[in-house]
């Protein structure tokens, strides 16, 4: 099956959970929650990437925050192009979420194959 990578910075995971819906019908949301998981921030990023916990939000150390890989198949791909056009046409597209949103628009992703 064909997917689409896009390589995504700890921000930029951060920034697709603001993207994403928080509702839909049925087979939307198991597709919107599959994305959530597949970006979660883990245990190992916490410590990888020195997250801290500050007054106004989170920081991290930039210098770790190098792009991962992560692929998605057809229909992820098309809730994350769909979430992106919405953030755009309704004008949210702010500095939080620019970069995850271009990514999205502009590149559309790199093809993989199985």
């Amino acid at each position: 099956m064909e997917r689409t990578a896009l390589h995504l910075t700890l921000k930029d995971r951060i920034a697709l959970k603001e993207v994403l819906p928080v509702e839909g019908s049925y087979l939307e949301f198991i597709l919107i929650k599959s994305i959530q998981a597949m970006v979660e921030i883990t245990p190992e990023d916490i410590h990888r990437h020195k997250i801290r916990q500050i007054d106004r939000g989170i920081e991290w150390d930039l210098s770790t925050d190098l792009p991962t890989k992560y692929e998605f198949t057809p229909e992820q791909f098309a809730v994350l192009r769909q979430s992106a056009q919405i953030v755009d046409q309704q004008k949210k597209v702010n500095e939080n979420n620019f970069e995850i949103i271009r990514k999205i628009l502009e590149t559309g992703g790199e093809k993989t194959g199985d």
